[in-house]
């Protein structure tokens, strides 16, 4: 994928309990070329994936494009989402690519270039979905039940 595709790219990854993905994640995101930055916003996961992501900042060769944002209590994915968005907005960084992902990788990071894609085309928005190849594990049946449910009305509505 070209970097200068869309100008810079951030992805902002909100997280709580994510430590067995994470950094794998912000490293699949990266790879996708120099472009990209990601903002983990960690809801004090109490399974240390605050931590985890604080240490590889310091350990790893990032060029400060993973930023770690820590709320204080558990506040919910849209205002975690929101609150990344708002600090690539108002950071000096020049982002003019904003996209927003699960950590459990139902979303695959390689498919973002079809996305990016859509957008060199003239579009505003690109929006990705699990379906039909994302995978999601460990869901109990009345999520996937739910998740089936809101799709399917998504694609009569449209």
């Amino acid at each position: 994928m070209s970097d200068s595709a869309t100008g810079k790219t951030l992805v902002v990854l909100p997280s709580y309990n994510e430590k067995d993905n994470i950094l794998a994640l912000i490293e699949a995101l990266l790879a996708l070329g120099s472009s990209f930055s990601v903002c983990v916003v960690d809801d004090s996961s109490p399974d240390g994936t605050t931590t985890l992501v604080k240490n590889a900042i310091a350990s790893r060769a990032w060029d400060s494009r993973v930023h770690l944002i820590t709320r204080t209590k558990k506040d919910g994915r849209g205002g975690a989402v929101r609150t990344g968005l708002r600090w690539g907005r108002d950071s000096s960084r020049g982002f003019t690519t904003y996209i927003e992902m699960d950590c459990d990788f139902s979303h695959e990071p390689k498919a973002i270039a079809t996305g990016l894609a859509l957008l060199k085309t003239g579009g505003d928005v690109a929006l990705g979905c699990r379906y039909p190849d994302g995978k999601i594990e460990g869901w109990p049946l009345s999520r996937w039940i739910l998740s089936f449910c809101a799709n399917l009305l998504a694609r009569v509505l449209i």
